[in-house]
């Protein structure tokens, strides 16, 4: 029988596959898949994967706090701030739609 570090080493006992997930900039993302202890929380996985950026962090698309616990298979993703509000960003473009649609009428009815 193995002992504890190499049944631990091997992915045997006592520890999870996770996921990781970066995206630090617009076009840039990488994911890095490693095992954990069981029983780790985000914040241990982060550190175990030797990620630093702070920011707002998920499992799977939903925001969790650090200190949750991660299970098997999870994908923990860390979050960047958008650099315009969504909502705001829609009603700049419809803005624009409006301005367009306007300049268009009035171009027509020359």
């Amino acid at each position: 029988m193995a002992s504890g570090a190499e049944a631990s080493a091997a992915g045997l006992e006592g520890t999870i596959r996770v996921a990781v997930a970066v995206t630090p900039a617009p076009g840039e993302a990488s994911e890095v898949e490693l095992a954990v202890p069981t029983g780790s929380t985000v914040a241990e996985v982060l550190l175990l994967a030797r990620v630093s950026i702070e920011g707002p962090v998920g499992i799977w698309g939903k925001a969790v706090d650090r200190d949750a616990p991660v299970t098997a298979g999870d994908r923990v993703e860390i979050y960047r701030p958008l650099p315009v509000d969504a909502k705001e960003a829609r009603r700049r473009r419809a803005a624009e739609q409006r301005k367009a649609a306007i300049a268009a009428r009035a171009a027509k009815g020359r």
